[in-house]
């Protein structure tokens, strides 16, 4: 079976209060939760008002194809883009394989989903760590 995890950063700048903040985060999470059955939550920076730091998983059968797999993850990737409350900082996705009889491609343990919009919060600019990261993304496409 494939194990589709995520870790997606949002600012949120301006949301004004914590309650406010909660119920975008609930807003997003649930439409996850209903659109592709996965589990969705908080899961850090809680009580900070600036930064929504939220985490999903996915169980996915093993009679995907590994590129199925991926465009699942993109397509969840672009309705959190599509739905956010605020500016999407990072978005990091792995897409592990589990169990003997799992689709044993080299490329399944350590897919990185990374998007060009990431970037050093402090700088501003997009590091070379994560330049690479992509370009090495794009050669296996």
């Amino acid at each position: 079976m494939w194990i589709a995890a995520g870790r997606i950063v949002i600012d949120c700048t301006g949301i004004g209060n914590i309650t406010a903040k909660r119920r975008r985060i609930e807003e997003l999470t649930s439409l996850l939760r209903k659109k592709f059955n996965i589990s969705a939550l908080e899961v850090a920076d809680i009580d900070d008002l600036d930064r929504a730091v939220f985490g999903f998983a996915a169980v996915i059968p093993e009679t995907w194809k590994e590129r199925s797999t991926r465009d699942f993850l993109d397509t969840i990737a672009r309705t959190i883009d599509d739905n956010a409350f605020g500016r999407v900082m990072i978005e990091d996705c792995d897409l592990l394989v589990h169990g003997e009889e799992g689709p044993m491609n080299e490329d399944a343990h350590d897919y990185d989903a990374v998007r060009e919009s990431d970037e050093d919060p402090k700088s501003g600019k997009v590091s070379q760590e994560l330049r690479d990261r992509i370009h090495r993304l794009r050669q296996k496409r």
